[in-house]
């Protein structure tokens, strides 16, 4: 199910997309660069912790590469059996909604979807609360909520483009990032719609 952009009315647009998610590994690579950042802050941590106690640097050193390396390992084993189990309980595919006007863009998860990523995220809820783990259970809960998001074009501050993945990026803060994504024949009017309505009239590509 994919539909090309369609004009609602009011300089309003919609159109439905989906995402392969073993041909299209935008989503692998996000969450790819997140383990990473976690794997990089604590090999960080448990290096200052041993130059703090007084250990030689050579062989703090030695020891925290080790630690990294087991660590970085774990985390990627982690993060590929996670992605494909995922895939699999999608069905291969991401379906989203998307809804554009004057003010902003909304990406939306179909109701298909939504239920499935709910499903996800109330399991994550309860292995959290198992192992007792807050993090993992605020992360379940607010994927098990989070069925939208929306971006105002007035906040936009940065536009990257990746043609290959049909893909726009766009950036309204530091931490807050969204992803859009249209059929090829479509791209380049939905690209010259934002960037038409933000601050970053060069979209980097």
């Amino acid at each position: 199910m994919e539909h090309r952009v369609t004009d609602i009315g009011s300089r309003r647009y919609r159109w439905v997309y989906q995402l392969r998610l073993f041909k299209n590994p935008v989503f692998f690579l996000l969450v790819f660069k997140i383990f990473f950042c976690i794997w990089l802050v604590i090999s960080l941590f448990v290096l200052s912790l041993d130059l703090i106690e007084g250990c030689p640097p050579l062989k703090s050193l030695e020891g925290t590469l080790l630690f990294m390396l087991l660590m970085g390992l774990i985390l990627l084993l982690l993060l590929i059996v996670s992605y494909l189990l995922y895939g699999i309980i999608m069905g291969g595919r991401y379906t989203i909604l998307f809804e554009m006007d004057e003010k902003g863009i909304a990406h939306i998860q179909v109701p298909k979807e939504a239920k499935k990523v709910e499903k996800l995220g109330l399991a994550t809820f309860l292995a959290g609360l198992l192992t007792g783990n807050p993090t993992v259970m605020g992360a379940g809960l607010l994927s098990a909520h989070k069925q939208a998001s929306y971006t105002k074009f007035s906040a936009i501050n940065k536009i990257r483009v990746n043609r290959k993945r049909q893909q726009i990026k766009i950036r309204s803060s530091g931490l807050f990032h969204n992803q859009v994504f249209t059929h090829p024949d479509d791209f380049d009017f939905v690209l010259d719609f934002i960037r038409s309505h933000s601050s970053d009239k060069k979209a980097s590509e």
